[in-house]
């Protein structure tokens, strides 16, 4: 058990030293613990589950709501657990992460899709081309709150893109502008305090 918890700390040591020294005189508008992070995450998630709700029920009422609402409250489920919560905050507001980064995020990427797979794996009467449609509106909703959230500017250390310039497939882009136009409406009461938080009006 030692081994391995000294394993894992010679793994993550550059990290951890990363954040030790570049740290001193950190300062940021929203985050600046990992509780401010975690409350972060959470009301992504639920700026997620709104949006989603209010894409669908405008372009794909005839989907079964009840059943999208639990999918997209799933959504980043793998960082409400403590060890990647605090993995992921390492890392806060640093642009071009590193090797040690890519990993923990991969970790995660995995844990969500399993997540997911099995949701679908209790839902069998779900069929196929509605699973797209659940996936298609949890990642619209996703990419449509990272481009508004300046939190989230904050947490990649650049300014990020609104889903509707970005997004290849035209027909995507059209359900990320129609959320965005939406946005304030939709979150108004869901961001963290802050002197210019979620003001973006497109």
């Amino acid at each position: 058990m030692l081994k391995k918890a000294f394993n894992l700390s010679k793994r993550f040591l550059p990290a951890i030293l990363l954040f030790l020294i570049s740290s001193q005189g950190r300062s940021f508008e929203y985050v600046n613990s990992l509780e401010d992070f975690q409350a972060h995450v959470e009301l992504h998630r639920e700026r997620v589950v709104r949006l989603g709700m209010a894409l669908a029920k405008e372009k794909f009422p005839e989907i079964d709501m009840v059943a999208l609402e639990a999918f997209l409250r799933q959504h980043d489920l793998s960082k409400t657990i403590r060890r990647n919560a605090n993995d992921l905050y390492l890392f806060y507001g640093r642009d071009g992460k590193g090797p040690e980064f890519n990993s923990i995020r991969n970790r995660i990427n995995e844990f969500d899709q399993i997540v997911r797979n099995n949701f679908f794996a209790h839902h069998s009467e779900i069929s196929a081309s509605h699973q797209e449609i659940f996936y298609l509106v949890e990642h619209v909703a996703d990419l449509v709150d990272r481009g508004i959230d300046p939190v989230a500017a904050e947490e990649f250390g650049h300014k990020l893109s609104p889903a509707s310039r970005f997004l290849k497939d035209q027909r995507f882009a059209g359900f990320a502008k129609w959320l965005e136009n939406s946005y304030n409406i939709i979150t108004q009461d869901l961001s963290l305090p802050g002197e210019h938080s979620c003001e973006k009006v497109f």
